[in-house]
């Protein structure tokens, strides 16, 4: 007997035939995402495995046995090669912690080693205790902060508090500040400003329900800090009714987040700002944020009008309405952690050990990235991987300079893209120890929270007036099971914990590495030259008329033909979203492209093809899958792999298809990137 936890065994397997073609797409019709198959179908899905083929379905003939051994269970909707490797470094950072906090001996103040053994026992003893070790002194903390909100009584008293909230406990208040580089001039550093809000502008002014479910959540934090009832009420009110009012000031293309935000931020003089600002001062401003260094010449803001109906309301008459903001702001953070009096959550039954895992990992993760990276990295991977990474930049010069639709002015923007593009492997090296971040480690664990954000802030604004060199890391932790491309500093980030053995093997063929990790690589870096990436140049300066003209028109065209390529695939019945899936479909094909060039002969490029679908295994819930159609900017797994390659000669070559093969496509409609 096979017994599966999902619906059909099409689930399982194929379910991405292209529409029209052969295929099994039984379901049971329950729409029940665990549904074990009983003996009276176990000998079809037997039958079923036994019929695949790499001509009929490529994907499950390399992934069927993997995946029938694969179990969901209660709590999981999908598990595949990617969640197992997110099991195995979760185990071996949850390994490295546990084995620190058990240690006896004495670390040095401010080392890694200290504060993860300080912080795991500060969560341990809290949740084990059930608060009742800090409920005293997180109860006085926090109520010396209420008491300092309420004593405001005047616009330059409101400035104080705000600045207070921001450089003390590094919490959001009118406007939040942060350190980001001028999108078409990376050199720069600017402060942008934001305004905070607790629930989004536009469903307020647009939504009815959002905006009655927004004053309810604004009244029961006020109910908390003891306001009575109808009074909580009314005061919620008054600050929707102040939301009403600055999202009639913005613009509506920033509420409805379909602004291009390289594109449309604004970069004012202090001059301009302060033309801007009627009750604010420019200092104040910057005051407002928690930033207390040089004042800077110019700022960034995303929607000047909306500053404008801030500023308008920082009066007297709407003081109320902004300290109950600040109360908000104070309440909603670490609500768990909060004493009992003003906790909206607790730890759920979540074991002691659980919890003090998961706060460790999650303000911790530098520290703990480090030793992960110190005992699960070396050398060897690295200089593997770099040679991988050297080798498919010299293949995409190859293809960039190869492919007929780019004219030369295209080629060669890319081509200096290419060539200056930088590559993070691995993780950086480990900061320097200093004693006096044992000070981080506060009285409670509420406190200890707040020093690190606190910590966080600081460090970002001192930076703003500071050049320093690009670190991937500080983007992507090197315990992150991922990799990207971030276009505003040109870079590919790889870290430690995806070269993992089920997606590198410093040991295993080059080949098969190539087809896993290789098409990973391949993938990031193709979307330096997506219809995003292009918009930046080799510098991560945002140029978006960089490219030509009629190479931009080329791509389109491509894209086009992409789109409908994808859209005639099928997943339990529905189709993919070639348009939805576009950017990533394309870099799925571009890496799988430059991983098979690279690869050689042919019985290299069989390994490239079959490493591939085996990286891209995946079981998955009937439920899951099709939420995912709908909303994931990434292809099913089935799809990733039987989409992609059929699109290459040597598939057909290698494995005998034929055009009467469900695998088959047309030479004329085999779309490639280059």
């Amino acid at each position: 007997m096979i017994k599966k936890t999902m619906s059909c065994i099409s689930a399982l397997l194929a379910c991405c035939m292209l529409a029209g073609c052969s295929g099994v797409t039984q379901t049971t019709g329950q729409g029940e995402p665990y549904v074990t198959v009983g003996a009276a179908d176990s000998q079809d899905d037997e039958n079923y495995i036994a019929g695949l083929t790499a001509a009929n379905d490529f994907y499950g003939y390399l992934n069927a046995d993997d995946l029938m051994k694969m179990e969901l269970g209660p709590t999981k909707s999908y598990i595949g090669t990617w969640t197992l490797i997110g099991n195995d470094t979760k185990e071996q950072l949850d390994s490295i912690i546990k084995e620190i906090a058990e240690s006896d001996k004495d670390y040095a103040p401010g080392s890694n080693e200290q504060l993860i053994l300080d912080f795991y026992w500060q969560v341990y003893d809290l949740v084990s205790s059930d608060k009742k070790n800090s409920e005293e002194d997180d109860t006085v903390f926090i109520e010396s902060y209420i008491n300092r909100i309420e004593a405001v009584s005047s616009v330059d008293e409101l400035i104080t508090m705000w600045h207070d909230l921001s450089a003390e406990l590094a919490l959001p208040t009118a406007f939040y500040g942060l350190v980001f580089n001028n999108p078409v001039d990376t050199r720069e550093k600017l402060l942008l400003f934001h305004f905070t809000t607790f629930t989004k502008l536009e469903e307020i002014k647009n939504n009815n329900l959002k905006a009655t479910q927004a004053r309810d959540n604004l009244i029961s934090y006020l109910r908390l800090c003891g306001v009575p009832a109808d009074e909580a009420k009314q005061r919620a009110t008054d600050i929707i009714y102040m939301y009403y009012e600055i999202a009639g000031y913005s613009d509506p293309l920033v509420l409805s987040g379909e602004n291009d935000f390289n594109e449309d931020v604004h970069i004012l003089t202090r001059d301009e700002c302060s033309a801007m600002l009627k009750n604010l001062t420019y200092e104040q401003l910057m005051s407002a944020v928690g930033y207390d260094g040089r004042i800077p010449d110019r700022i960034a803001v995303e929607d000047p009008g909306q500053m404008t109906g801030v500023d308008s309301l920082i009066n007297h008459e709407h003081l109320r309405a902004w300290k109950d903001l600040a109360l908000v702001s104070l309440l909603s953070n670490y609500s768990m952690i909060l004493p009992y009096k003003y906790a909206t959550a607790g730890f759920d039954g979540v074991t002691p050990e659980k919890n003090a895992l998961a706060y460790v990992k999650k303000f911790l993760d530098k520290q703990v990235s480090e030793i992960y990276v110190e005992r699960h990295f070396n050398e060897k991977k690295k200089e593997l991987i770099s040679r991988m990474c050297s080798d498919m930049v010299a293949e995409y010069h190859d293809l960039i300079n190869g492919a007929d639709w780019l004219t030369d002015g295209g080629k060669s923007f890319l081509t200096e893209k290419l060539d200056h593009m930088e590559f993070f492997i691995g993780g950086g090296e480990p900061h320097e120890t200093d004693p006096a971040d044992a000070e981080l480690i506060g009285s409670t664990l509420l406190q200890t929270a707040y020093n690190y954000d606190r910590d966080s802030k600081q460090k970002e604004f001192a930076d703003l007036f500071i050049e320093k060199s690009v670190n991937g890391f500080d983007s992507m932790s090197p315990a992150t099971v991922n990799a990207c491309y971030l276009p505003k500093e040109n870079i590919i980030v790889i870290p430690a914990a995806v070269l993992n053995k089920r997606m590198f093997d410093e040991d295993a063929d080059y080949a098969w590495n190539l087809g896993a990790i290789g098409t990973i690589i391949g993938h990031e870096i193709s979307h330096a030259f997506d219809s995003n990436g292009v918009k930046f140049d080799a510098y991560g300066n945002y140029r978006p008329d960089a490219m030509p003209e009629e190479d931009v028109k080329a791509f389109k065209a491509m894209q086009e033909k992409a789109i409908a390529y994808y859209n005639s695939f099928k997943v339990l019945g529905s189709h993919v979203d070639g348009k939805l899936t576009l950017g990533e479909n394309l870099a799925d094909i571009s890496g799988f492209q430059c991983a098979l060039s690279i690869a050689g002969d042919l019985e290299s490029k069989k390994t490239v093809f079959e490493s591939y679908a085996n990286m891209r295994k995946m079981l998955i819930s009937d439920i899951m899958a099709k939420d995912d159609l709908i909303n994931d900017v990434h292809s099913p797994e089935s799809v990733r792999v039987n989409a992609v390659v059929p699109l290459f000669d040597e598939f057909y070559e290698i494995y005998d298809v034929k055009e009467s093969d469900p695998m088959y496509v047309a030479p004329e409609n085999r779309i490639r990137r280059w």
